[in-house]
């Protein structure tokens, strides 16, 4: 069971062994911990600047934070939904692929989103923008050349397809 987060228990429990003098072989075998785990958590602990005697007392929340502190770097969701109008237009010129685009937001933030999720985000935010356009301007007004009228897709109907009007 790789990546599972540790109790404060367990972690406390480890602070009290560790001060009574155990060795990592026979605190993993106490707590039923796996050695690596053990030494990850070592690691984190020496670097805080309170002993281990201090960090036995004090509260789960406070352990919790120097132990898993919350991430900064990661950019959001925001941000990349924010860059991806000009990627709508960047998608329509010929020989841009999503693969493109993706490595270009990679070179940018690169602890961002992997290829997959990527993908899956611009898919979502490109059916919002192009149902958030339909829903701006009528579809005649933008694509009806003929005052003889035409058959074009005008808007996503209750399953998401589109349904033809007829421009007169």
């Amino acid at each position: 069971m790789s990546n599972q987060i540790v109790s404060m228990n367990k972690l406390k429990q480890f602070l009290k062994l560790s001060l009574k003098g155990h060795s990592y072989r026979q605190i993993s075998e106490m707590t039923g911990t796996s050695r690596n785990t053990i030494n990850k958590y070592k690691k984190v602990l020496d670097k805080y600047p309170l002993s281990y005697k201090e960090l036995v007392h004090i509260s789960d929340k406070e352990l919790y934070s120097i132990v898993y502190p919350p991430s900064e770097d990661k950019p959001t969701h925001d941000e990349l939904y924010g860059l991806f109008p000009q990627m709508d237009i960047q998608i329509s010129r010929i020989g841009v692929t999503k693969f493109i685009l993706w490595e270009e937001y990679k070179q940018s933030y690169p602890d961002g989103l992997q290829y997959s999720q990527f993908c899956e985000h611009l898919i979502n935010e490109k059916i919002v923008i192009r149902n958030h356009d339909l829903a701006k301007e009528p579809i005649c007004d933008r694509m009806c050349n003929s005052q003889f009228g035409a058959t074009l897709p005008s808007h996503p109907n209750s399953f998401g397809f589109f349904t033809k009007s007829i421009c007169n």
